[in-house]
C-alpha cells in the first residue's frame, strides 16, 4: 500500500489524465490552464502538477507560463481537413483583428497576461505524423470502397484526414498513461526504506525537489547582451577532458538512451606524430626563434611534421605551387605563414625599408579570415624587434574607406576574398585610380594563399578561376615575369586536389604543382556514432515497440515506410543529446551543424527550452547563454560578439549552419553533431573534422543524428558508405570551363580584364585557357572579337556598355542586394536584430508568423514591403510556424532545340529537348502553427504576393504513351516524373559537378553555394488530396539554373549539351539499382524539399525508358505493379492532359547532332 499522499496524487492524476486526453482530441478551444484543472478538483494545486511533471520522464509533460494572446490564437479553432476542400484555414482578416485587439490591450511586456498551462506531450493525437492502427473511421459513403490496411501517417494517408481518435484509442492512451504513472510513483518510493516512507521522507523529498521549480512568469532578456554579460571564471577547465569511450558511455545512460545507436565505429585511430627535419637552411633566424616561442617548434631539429617539412621545402627551395590535403588541425597554416614571413624578414635584414615581398591570403568567409588573421598576428607578435613593422590587415567589403589607402600602400600581408580582388583590387591597380593604386602591391606580390579550396566549386568556382586568371595576368604585366605568383592551398576533403587546385588558381600547364597528402600530425581517437531517434507512444497506447520486429518499416526495400513509426523529432532528440553531454561533462565543448537557418533556430529554441526547464536538476550547471546560434542574417555587431566568444572558447556549444565547416579554430571542440545527412559526404567529413583538434583532447565524438527522410533512412541501413574516406563528390570546375556554355562567364570577365589592361590575344590566352584546350581557345578568340572593342594597336578594350566600372556589372555569387530589416519592438526597444534577403521574406516574414532569432520566438506584427522592414515582438509560445507553399517552373521561350541522339544503333528518338527562358513562381499561400511534437495546431491563410524570378533552363515532354503505361501499372504519374527528375539530378555530378537543389530560397542559405540547378517538386498535399486540383502540371521533366539571374549560370546549358549521355546513364543507374521502390542511389534526393514523399521508381523507369526509345512493353514486363507502398492510392488527376504551348525565340536555333558511337 502506498502512503495516503501518493494514493491521493494518483487519483488526481487519473482525473487530470482522463479529462485532458479527451479535451486534446475533441476540443481545441479549451485551454488546459491551472484554473481549468482546479475546477475538476479544488484540491489540485500547482505543486501537485509540478510533482506529476517531476515524476514523468523529461519532455513528457509541459507545465509553464505562456502569453495569453498567443494561447488564444492557438486555440481559435480545431484544424479541419476534407478531401474536397483541403484544410480549413483561418482568414487573414480575423487574425489581423485579433492581433489588433491584443496590441490595443498591451502597454508593455511586463503587463502582458500569462497563463499557467499544463499538458501531456508523450503522445500525438492530431499530429501530421500520427499513427492510426487497427480500425479506421471513414465517411459512410466510402465504406464499400475502402478496406483497412497497414499503418498510416499524414503525408501518405489515403484520406489525409486529421480524424478524431476513437473512444477505444482514447481509452488505450488513458490506461497506458495511468499505468506508467503508477510505475513512476513506485520507482520514487523504491528509493526509500519502509521506515523512511513511514516517516514521510519520500513525500518530503518530492516536495523539496518540486517547490523551487513551480513555474513563474517570465521576462524579456536580449540573448546576445545576456551572452556578453556572462563572466567566464578561471575554473571552467577545472578537470581533464574525457576520452571518446567515456563520452560514449555517458550517451548510453538513462533516461536518454533507448537503443538509439545504430552504428559505432572508430573514425580515426590514435596516432603519433611523424616529424622530419626541414632540408632548407634558408629560414631567417628571427622566424626560427619566434616559432619556438610561439608553439615550441624547433625548426632546425625535426620540429615540423613531415607534411609541413616537405611542403616548405617545395615552396622555399624550389618556388613550386603547393596543395596540401591533410586532415583538419594538422598545422597547414604554418605551411604558408613561414614562407611569407621568411621573405619579409629577409628584406628587413637587408636594410630594405620598403615592401619587396607581399602576400594575398584569400578566404571564402569573413569569419574564417578573421580567425586566421588573429593567428597570424599572434605568430608575428613573437618575432624579435625588427627594423620596420610588418603590417597585416584585412581588405574586404567591411574595410572602412579611411583605412583602405593605408592598407593598399603599406600592408605586407592582406587578408581578403575573391569578391574584393574582383571588384576593388584589380580594377584599381593603376595610379589613375588613386595615389599609387595597387600597382606597388601587385609588383611585389610573391604569394597567393587560397584556403579551403573545396568551397570553390560549380559556377562560383568558375568565377573565382577567372578572377585568379586576371590576377595572374596583371602580375605578369606589372612585374614583367612570365610566371604566376606562388600559390599555396589547403583543403581536407576533396576528390582531385591537384587538378582542382590548378583549375581554380589558373596555373598554366607548364608550371609545376606539388601535392602533399601524407599526414604527419598526431591524432586522438575519434568515434563515429550514427543515432536514430526513439519511438514515441502511438494511438493504441503502445510505446516501447522493439524496432527489430518492424522489418517492413526499416528495410532498404521500403525506406519510406519507416516513417510509419512515430519517432521523436530529430530536433528534440538532438537537443537532448546536446544538453545531456554538456551537463555530464562540464569541460567539453560541442558544435552542432544544421542544414539550413530555420533548423538552426528551431534547435536553439529547443535547447534553451530544456535548459530553462526547472524540472531538470541534472542540467542546473548549464545556462542559456552557454549555447548560441551562429548563422547568416544576424546583425554585424551580434556576429562579431558571438565570434569573439567562440574564438576565446567562452561558449559551451555552437549551433551553426555549415558556414563553420571551414577551418575556424573554435577552441578545443570535443564533439561534433550533424543534424541529418548534409548534401554531400565531403560536407559531412568536413564537419566531423572540427572536433578533437585541441592539445588537451583525449578523444572526440562525431555524431550523425538521422531523421525520417529517405536519404537519412538509407544511411541508417548503409552506414558503411558514411565511412568511406577514399572518394568524395567531384568538385572540379574543368567541365564548366571547357564547355561551350562557359562563354557567358568568360565574356563578363574578359570585359573586366580589358578594363584592367588591354587584352593581347597571343599573350593573354595562356591565362584564360591555361590547359590550351582548343574549344576554350576558340571561345576566347571569338568573345574578344565579337564582344570587345579593338583599338589602333590591335589590342582589345572593354565594351562601352560595361563602363565606367565593369566589375559592378559582374557578380561572383549572385548576391541578393535588397535586404529587409527585422526590428525588435519588444518593450519599445526598436532595435534591428537581423537583415533578411528580399526573396527570403516570403518564407520567413509574414504577419502572424513566428520569426526565430537565437532560438527565441518573435511574433511578426507588421511587414512593410515598401519600406523594407518587419516589426517583431518577443513572445513565449510553444509552437512555431511553417509556411505552406508551392513553386511552378514553366518555360516561356525556346532558344535551342535538339533531338535526342542515343547511339548509332538506336539513332535519334522522337523526343525533342528544349533550352530557353524559364519562369519560376513561388507562392506562399498560408502557414501551419506546429507544436514541439509536430502537431498542426492551426492552418492560417496569408496573401503574400508571389515570388517570381526568371532564369535559363531545359525541359523535355514525357510521351503520352508513358503516362498511360504508368496508369496501366497502377503507378503514380506524378511520383514517376518527380523520381525521374531527381534521378537525373543524382547523376549530374558525374558530368556537371555543380550540386543541385529543389529549395529555391536555399540559394541564399549558408552553404548552398553548390546548389545551382533545380527542378519542380511534387508536394504530397497537392498530389494525394481527394479534391480535384486546379494546379495541374504538364507531364515534363524540367530543370533550371538557380543563380545568375535571367541569363543563368551556364549549368543548365551544359546539362542540355550532354543530356543524351546523362539520360542513358540515369536510366542504367535506376534500372540496375537493387532497391525496389527507390533509394538515394537512384531516385531519392537529399535536396528534395518535399522529402521525396511523392516518388515512384518503377514509374521513373518507364518515363526515362520511353524518352530513350526503349520498348514500352518490355519496360512494363520488367517493373513492379503498383500502387507504391510508400504512397497512398491516387484519387485525383494532377497531370495535365496536354502540353503547354511555349513560344519560339525569333533567334531559335535547331542543333543537329551527329549520331554517337555505340553506348
Amino acid at each position: 500500500m502506498w502512503p495516503e499522499f501518493f494514493s491521493a496524487l494518483n487519483k488526481k492524476f487519473q482525473l487530470i489524465n482522463t479529462h485532458l486526453t479527451f479535451l486534446s482530441s475533441f476540443s481545441r478551444q479549451t485551454i488546459p490552464t491551472l484554473d481549468l484543472i482546479q475546477k475538476l478538483d479544488n484540491d489540485i494545486s500547482a505543486l501537485d502538477l509540478q510533482m506529476i511533471k517531476q515524476l514523468f520522464p523529461p519532455g513528457d509533460v509541459s507545465f509553464g507560463y505562456f502569453d495569453e494572446s498567443q494561447i488564444l490564437l492557438q486555440h481559435v479553432e480545431k484544424v479541419q481537413y476534407s478531401g474536397e476542400k483541403g484544410y480549413k484555414a483561418s482568414q487573414p482578416k480575423s487574425i489581423e483583428d485579433a492581433y489588433k485587439q491584443v496590441a490595443e490591450q498591451r502597454e508593455d511586456m511586463d503587463h502582458e497576461k500569462q497563463l499557467l498551462v499544463f499538458e501531456f506531450c508523450d503522445v500525438r493525437t492530431n499530429a501530421i505524423t500520427a499513427i492510426i492502427k487497427g480500425k479506421r473511421t471513414y465517411p459512410s459513403k466510402k465504406l464499400k470502397t475502402l478496406s483497412p490496411s497497414g499503418p498510416e501517417f499524414f503525408q501518405a494517408s489515403k484520406s489525409m484526414d486529421l480524424a478524431l481518435l476513437s473512444q477505444a484509442q482514447l481509452q488505450a492512451i488513458i490506461m497506458a498513461r495511468n499505468d506508467r504513472f503508477r510505475v513512476f510513483i513506485q520507482e520514487h518510493l523504491d528509493q526509500f526504506t519502509e521506515a523512511e516512507i513511514e516517516e514521510g521522507k519520500a513525500f518530503k523529498n518530492l516536495v523539496e525537489q518540486c517547490s523551487p521549480n513551480i513555474p513563474k512568469p517570465w521576462g524579456y532578456v536580449d540573448p546576445v547582451l545576456n551572452m556578453e554579460s556572462k563572466v567566464i571564471g578561471p575554473n571552467c577547465d577545472r578537470t581533464e577532458k574525457p576520452t571518446a569511450e567515456e563520452m560514449l558511455q555517458s550517451l548510453r545512460e538513462k533516461p536518454l538512451y533507448k537503443e538509439q545507436i545504430k552504428l559505432l565505429q572508430t573514425w580515426t585511430e590514435q596516432r603519433d606524430a611523424h616529424y622530419e627535419t626541414l632540408a632548407s637552411q634558408s629560414i631567417n633566424p628571427a622566424l626560427v626563434e619566434a616559432l619556438w616561442r610561439y608553439k615550441e617548434i624547433d625548426i632546425d631539429d625535426g620540429g615540423l611534421y613531415c607534411h609541413q617539412s616537405r611542403a616548405l621545402s617545395s615552396i622555399i627551395d624550389h618556388a613550386k605551387h603547393v596543395i596540401v590535403s591533410t586532415s583538419t588541425s594538422s598545422g597547414k597554416s604554418l605551411i604558408y605563414q613561414i614562407p611569407i614571413l621568411n621573405d619579409i624578414l629577409n628584406s628587413c635584414s637587408a636594410d630594405l625599408n620598403r615592401r619587396v615581398s607581399t602576400a594575398l591570403l584569400i578566404f571564402p568567409t569573413k569569419a574564417l579570415a578573421q580567425d586566421q588573421l588573429r593567428h597570424f598576428k599572434e605568430l608575428i607578435s613573437y618575432l624579435p624587434d625588427q627594423k620596420r613593422k610588418i603590417i597585416v590587415d584585412t581588405y574586404d567589403g567591411d574595410t572602412s574607406k579611411k583605412d583602405r589607402p593605408y592598407i593598399r600602400n603599406y600592408a605586407d600581408i592582406i587578408f581578403t576574398n575573391p569578391d574584393a580582388i574582383h571588384a576593388a583590387i584589380l580594377p584599381s591597380h593603376s595610379e589613375e585610380t588613386g595615389p599609387r593604386g595597387w600597382n606597388d602591391f601587385l609588383l611585389c606580390l610573391r604569394y597567393v594563399i587560397v584556403d579551403e579550396l573545396h568551397v570553390y566549386k560549380g559556377n562560383f568556382g568558375v568565377h573565382v578561376s577567372y578572377v585568379m586568371a586576371r590576377l595572374n595576368r596583371m602580375h605578369q604585366y606589372i612585374s614583367r615575369k612570365d610566371s604566376a605568383p606562388v600559390y599555396i592551398s589547403c583543403s581536407a576533403t576533396i576528390e582531385n586536389p591537384n587538378s582542382h587546385f590548378r583549375t581554380i588558381c589558373a596555373i598554366p600547364a607548364e608550371e609545376d604543382v606539388v601535392h602533399i597528402s601524407v599526414d604527419g600530425s598526431p591524432s586522438t581517437e575519434k568515434k563515429l556514432v550514427v543515432w536514430e531517434p526513439p519511438i514515441l507512444m502511438n494511438k493504441k497506447g503502445q510505446r516501447e515497440i522493439p524496432q527489430k520486429t518492424l522489418k517492413l518499416a526499416t528495410t532498404l526495400e521500403n525506406p519510406i515506410q519507416s516513417v510509419y513509426l512515430p519517432k521523436e523529432s530529430i530536433i528534440s532528440e538532438l537537443a537532448k543529446i546536446l544538453v545531456h553531454l554538456l551537463c555530464y561533462w562540464p569541460t567539453i565543448k560541442v558544435i552542432v551543424f544544421c542544414p539550413i537557418r530555420v533548423v538552426c533556430e528551431l534547435l536553439t529554441k529547443e535547447v534553451k527550452s530544456l535548459i530553462a526547464d526547472p524540472d531538470y536538476p541534472q542540467w542546473s550547471n548549464l545556462s542559456e547563454h552557454d549555447v548560441m546560434a551562429y548563422r547568416g542574417g544576424y546583425s554585424k555587431s551580434d556576429r562579431r560578439a558571438i565570434e569573439q566568444k567562440m574564438f576565446k572558447g567562452q561558449l559551451r556549444a555552437i549551433v551553426a549552419t555549415n558556414a563553420l565547416e571551414l577551418g575556424i579554430d573554435l577552441s578545443d571542440l570535443d564533439v561534433v553533431i550533424s543534424c541529418g545527412f548534409p548534401h554531400l559526404k565531403a560536407n559531412l567529413h568536413q564537419q566531423f573534422g572540427r572536433a578533437g583538434r585541441g592539445k588537451s583532447s583525449k578523444g572526440s565524438l562525431a555524431i550523425l543524428v538521422c531523421g525520417s527522410n529517405p536519404v537519412d533512412r538509407y544511411y541508417l541501413q548503409n552506414c558503411e558508405d558514411l565511412c568511406d574516406k577514399s572518394s568524395y563528390e567531384d568538385l572540379c570546375v574543368e567541365g564548366l570551363l571547357d564547355g561551350t556554355s562557359n562563354h557567358i562567364v568568360m565574356s563578363m570577365h574578359l570585359q573586366c580584364a580589358a578594363f584592367e589592361w588591354p587584352i593581347d590575344l597571343e599573350k593573354d590566352i595562356k591565362w584564360f585557357s591555361p590547359r590550351d584546350n582548343p574549344r576554350v581557345n576558340e571561345t576566347f578568340y571569338q568573345i574578344c572579337i565579337d564582344k570587345l572593342m579593338v583599338d589602333k594597336r590591335g589590342t582589345y578594350r572593354t565594351d562601352p556598355r560595361y563602363l565606367p566600372w565593369p566589375a559592378e556589372k559582374v557578380s561572383l555569387r549572385a548576391i541578393e542586394l535588397n535586404m529587409f530589416a527585422v526590428v525588435d519592438v519588444t518593450a519599445n526597444r526598436n532595435q534591428v536584430i537581423e537583415e533578411v534577403e528580399e526573396l527570403r521574406t516570403s518564407f520567413t516574414l509574414y504577419e502572424g508568423g513566428i520569426f526565430l532569432h537565437q532560438g527565441l520566438p518573435y511574433l511578426v506584427k507588421e511587414f512593410n514591403p515598401e519600406k523594407k522592414y518587419a516589426k517583431v515582438e518577443r513572445v513565449k509560445v510553444s509552437w512555431v510556424t511553417q509556411q505552406r507553399d508551392f513553386s511552378d517552373v514553366d518555360p516561356i521561350e525556346i532558344e535551342l532545340v535538339k533531338q535526342l541522339s542515343i547511339s548509332a544503333k538506336v539513332g535519334q528518338t522522337d523526343v525533342p529537348v528544349f533550352y530557353g527562358k524559364i519562369q519560376i513562381t513561388t507562392i506562399v499561400f498560408g502557414f501551419f502553427k506546429v507544436s514541439r511534437s509536430m502537431e498542426i495546431l492551426e492552418a492560417v491563410e496569408v496573401n503574400n504576393p508571389p515570388v517570381v524570378f526568371k532564369s535559363k533552363g531545359f525541359w523535355m515532354e514525357v510521351p503520352n504513351k508513358a503516362i498511360e503505361a504508368i496508369k496501366q501499372k497502377s503507378l503514380n504519374p506524378a511520383g514517376a516524373i518527380h523520381a525521374a527528375q531527381h534521378a537525373i539530378m543524382n547523376v549530374l555530378p558525374i558530368y556537371i559537378t555543380s550540386g543541385a537543389t529543389t529549395r529555391h530560397n536555399d540559394r541564399w542559405a549558408p552553404g548552398a553555394a553548390d546548389a545551382e540547378i533545380s527542378t519542380e517538386c511534387k508536394a504530397p498535399e497537392k498530389e494525394f488530396a481527394k479534391r480535384q486540383s486546379t494546379r495541374k502540371r504538364p507531364a515534363r521533366l524540367i530543370f533550371h539554373d538557380t543563380k545568375g539571374g535571367e541569363q543563368g549560370t551556364g549549368i543548365s546549358a551544359k546539362t542540355f549539351e550532354y543530356i543524351d549521355q546523362i539520360l542513358v546513364k540515369t536510366f542504367d543507374t535506376v534500372f540496375l539499382c537493387e532497391c525496389d521502390w527507390g533509394c538515394p542511389l537512384c531516385v531519392a534526393g537529399s535536396f528534395c524539399k518535399e522529402l521525396m514523399l511523392v516518388m515512384s521508381k518503377p514509374g521513373a523507369i518507364i518515363v526515362l525508358g520511353s524518352i530513350l526509345g526503349k520498348d514500352l512493353q518490355e519496360l512494363l514486363d520488367t517493373v513492379k505493379d503498383g500502387p507504391e507502398p510508400n504512397m497512398p492510392k491516387i484519387s485525383t488527376e494532377t497531370i495535365a492532359d496536354r502540353s503547354q504551348m511555349v513560344r519560339m525565340s525569333p533567334k531559335v536555333e535547331i542543333i543537329l547532332e551527329e549520331q554517337k558511337g555505340e553506348s
